[in-house]
């Protein structure tokens, strides 16, 4: 008898305890749903106002540019008849990068050629993206928002958190 009520006690008890981690589990999942839903926002209302001041550069300058899907501002300022860039091609860069105040920060005449193979490389996913918009020979111009450069972080070195580059680049090899 007293195994039995034993059981039925500890029964409840598990029951209870399950239910209390229901509970605690849909409780954290509301939370956890409501905070990835303010992040969400947060990056929409950043990539707005990135994009706004993008544009105001650009018009200041009166630059003609167009916009890829994923934010990436570009200009061909010298066009090719070339075989045109493809994914895993190795290809050599000059390159010039600026901030949006046009302070230099880094380019290919003082730290050498970029060197990679594109879609394998750890370099800004603008970059890549816009690379693969180019014939051999051309040059172009690429505004990158920071998403698309140095994302949160930066670079640790010359480019600061969030931040949104300018690319000048030459690919060289044909």
């Amino acid at each position: 008898m007293v195994g039995k009520k034993f059981f039925y006690l500890l029964a409840i008890f598990l029951l209870f305890l399950i239910s209390c981690e229901e509970k605690k589990r849909k409780s954290n999942n509301f939370h956890y749903k409501n905070y990835k839903e303010n992040l969400m926002n947060v990056n929409k209302s950043l990539l707005i106002i990135d994009e706004e001041k993008i544009e105001k550069f650009i018009e200041r300058r009166n630059w003609k540019m167009k916009t890829t899907k994923t934010g990436l501002f570009y200009q061909i300022l010298k066009k090719t008849k070339n075989k045109k860039v493809k994914n895993k091609d190795i290809i050599n860069l000059k390159y010039k990068i600026y901030l949006l105040n046009g302070e230099l920060c880094y380019d290919s005449d003082s730290t050498g050629l970029k060197i990679f193979r594109v879609g394998h490389s750890d370099l800004e996913a603008g970059l890549t993206e816009g690379v693969l918009l180019l014939n051999y020979g051309e040059k172009a111009r690429f505004i990158m928002p920071p998403h698309l450069a140095h994302g949160l972080i930066g670079d640790e070195k010359k480019i600061k958190a969030r931040t949104t580059i300018i690319y000048e680049i030459e690919i060289i090899n044909f």
